[in-house]
């Protein structure tokens, strides 16, 4: 590359970070797929604490889901997981600087998508593009939604993507010089990719079966090939041995098992999911209409040329067919996986269409008309630029809804919290409906368990635990936690509570719900027990039906404890929901859906609610709390007592 080039490709991954990174660089993992990212970025900080011992990987929790379903006490944290080459190095430099901060896990990534964007350029041109197509082919791969979001993520998926564009690259090299360092070469990269990724095998497998053909073909075996290959095998075999060994020693955090779809149906289900859900998660409209046209354009113009291209260009061929096919393969085998994940995308069809771009377009000698298709390219890359950014947005849209992220704000700040009443870091914390395993942990910056099922017996169980104190967030206990097993609050006895989660003592106790919560020593703010509220009758016609608003009330300005009991009688109605909103200037900042169940027998049915309210921050705040019945069912709620602590 010459330096008006260089200087080029450099302004332009300037341009990817400060364009959809530089805002997100030190976020913590949170929003599409927080449970995953968070589970690589805990196994960093395990490295850090462990002294950087790459052999023994651990998050920070002590009871794995494998093989014991999370209803096992273990006595370490180490769990079996794909070579964690990815999650170890930015452990390094978070133990060189002393500290944790997701910045050296994210910056490490992206530099790692930079570097195969850097060898996907250099592929393009290899196989015949222009300086100006290579760019442009850059752009399209760089401005894939799932490619942007994840390139300063916590996954390996982008530096395995980026190994096997490394290994492609210098396989194509050998192919044409026969040269066994460019091969050798290949092959690191290629296993390295495979062994971080099991996915990866595929262009590792496609690599050594175009190098088969090619020896049965020439009735010649190539010894350095065999040797290499067989190397290669050999690592991923060893690290596969030690994996299962970690597996049944530990157990596992990560799958291990195929996610096969039960019948042909149910395949062509996932694969409508999957249109609906991801397809312009994987590319924009714009990119598909650029490979629309480029096919269509080679099918139309250069029908002539495929017939010569196919001759002279053999391995390619064999070995974007064998990527496909082995692509398509994996989907069979983990198709239930694809119907929630986006990122085994960029785990499989991602590289092989890439590299079908390419190929496409070198078919096209643009060298002659880069005046005339220059700005066309560059108000393509405005919009490519312009739908990845809006992506990246959308992608972390969140609400009330979203359990993950609201226990992410839930556990904010706590390991302040935990260190005003001693709780120390060696202490073994048990989390109570943590809804993922390490997001808690890694926000306390402490260890422990974690219960990931609001079952009775889960529950039950989870007080067998070796641990003495317990934790749950104030919003989902009733719901989750108590309505399971409501025998709990006889084994637990609150220490203390910032309002987002409670910090419990395992004690033995005699209490009521009240005395628990120590609403008994609370004094109520709002108290509607008598007021005209006390006994609704929702009709057929009614939709909403509220029963407490106020704005401007300086009563509101600190946080403050809802609850709200009732008795009802109708129909078993899974969509009534209690909602509670605060709105300030027309926006809705605030908004909570507690669902409400009702007695099937014409019978009277307790419901107890109970919730935490943010303080209005403004004199246009407005609280609502009101029941929504969108089937206009006629419900009967009698008792009904609303009290704000």
């Amino acid at each position: 590359m010459g330096k008006v080039e260089k200087l080029g490709f450099f302004t332009f991954l300037l341009a990817i970070f400060f364009f959809f990174h530089y805002k997100y660089i030190n976020e913590f993992p949170s929003f599409t797929h927080a449970w995953s990212q968070s589970d690589r970025y805990a196994l960093a900080n395990g490295f850090v604490d462990n002294d950087l011992n790459f052999f023994k990987p651990q998050t920070l929790v002590y009871n794995h889901p494998i093989p014991n379903n999370w209803n096992t006490a273990d006595n370490s944290r180490i769990t079996a997981v794909d070579f964690p080459i990815h999650d170890y190095i930015p452990a390094i430099f978070m133990k060189l600087a002393g500290n944790k901060s997701p910045f050296f896990f994210r910056t490490y990534i992206l530099l790692y998508g930079f570097l195969g964007l850097l060898f996907l350029y250099k592929l393009s041109k290899y196989l015949g593009n222009s300086i100006l197509i290579s760019f442009f082919i850059s752009i399209l791969a760089a401005t894939s939604p799932v490619f942007v979001y994840y390139q300063s993520g916590f996954i390996p998926s982008i530096p395995s993507l980026s190994n096997s564009i490394i290994g492609l690259y210098f396989y194509l090299i050998y192919r044409d010089s026969n040269r066994s360092k460019s091969f050798g070469i290949s092959i690191l990269f290629l296993t390295l990719s495979a062994l971080a990724r099991t996915t990866f095998l595929i262009p590792l497998f496609a690599v050594l079966m175009v190098e088969l053909i090619t020896m049965i073909h020439k009735k010649k075996i190539n010894l350095k090939v065999v040797f290499m290959g067989l190397i290669s095998f050999l690592a991923i075999i060893f690290y596969v041995i030690y994996n299962f060994y970690l597996r049944k020693t530990y157990g596992a955090m990560f799958l291990f098992s195929f996610k096969m779809a039960d019948n042909f149906a149910e395949y062509l289900e996932i694969i409508k999911i999957m249109i609906q859900r991801w397809t312009f998660h994987y590319f924009s409209w714009i990119h598909y209409l650029i490979f629309s046209m480029i096919l269509f354009s080679v099918l139309i113009f250069k029908r002539k040329n495929i017939s010569h291209f196919l001759k002279d260009h053999k391995s390619t061929v064999i070995l974007l067919i064998l990527l496909f096919i082995g692509n398509g393969i994996f989907f069979i085998l983990m198709a239930k996986q694809f119907e929630n994940h986006d990122y085994y995308f960029l785990d499989t069809f991602y590289l092989p269409i890439i590299i079908l771009t390419i190929v496409l377009f070198s078919f096209f000698n643009f060298k002659k008309s880069q005046i005339i298709i220059l700005p066309i390219l560059s108000i393509a890359t405005f919009f490519l630029f312009l739908n990845a950014q809006f992506m990246q947005k959308e992608k972390r849209i969140t609400g009330t809804w979203d359990i993950v992220n609201e226990s992410i704000l839930n556990f904010r700040n706590s390991e302040t919290f935990l260190e005003q009443f001693g709780i120390s870091d060696n202490e073994k914390i048990f989390v109570l409906g943590s809804y993922t395993p390490n997001i808690p942990f890694l926000l306390m910056n402490r260890t422990g368990y974690c219960n990931m099922y609001s079952n009775y017996s889960a529950i039950k169980k989870s007080l067998d635990f070796p641990s003495e104190y317990y934790i749950y967030q104030n919003e989902f206990f009733l719901q989750d936690i108590y309505a399971h097993y409501p025998q709990i609050i006889n084994h637990l006895k609150m220490v203390a509570s910032n309002g987002k989660i409670t910090i419990c003592k395992k004690e033995k106790s005699n209490q009521n719900l009240e005395q628990f919560l120590k609403l008994d020593k609370m004094k109520p703010i709002v108290d509607l027990k008598s007021s005209k509220y006390r006994n609704i009758e929702i009709l057929s016609a009614q939709e909403f039906v509220m029963l407490y608003n106020t704005k401007n009330n300086k009563q509101f300005s600190k946080n403050r404890v809802v609850k709200y009991t009732f008795d009802s009688k109708g129909k078993p109605l899974r969509d009534v929901s209690l909602v509670v909103s605060i709105v300030d200037n027309d926006s809705l900042v605030y908004y909570k859906c507690f669902s409400l169940y009702f007695n099937p027998k014409k019978v009277w049915n307790q419901n107890y609610n109970l919730f935490s309210l943010p303080k209005l921050d403004s004199k246009s705040s407005e609280l609502k709390i009101y029941f929504w019945n969108p089937n206009k069912e006629n419900i009967s709620i009698s008792k009904s007592d609303l009290i704000v602590y």
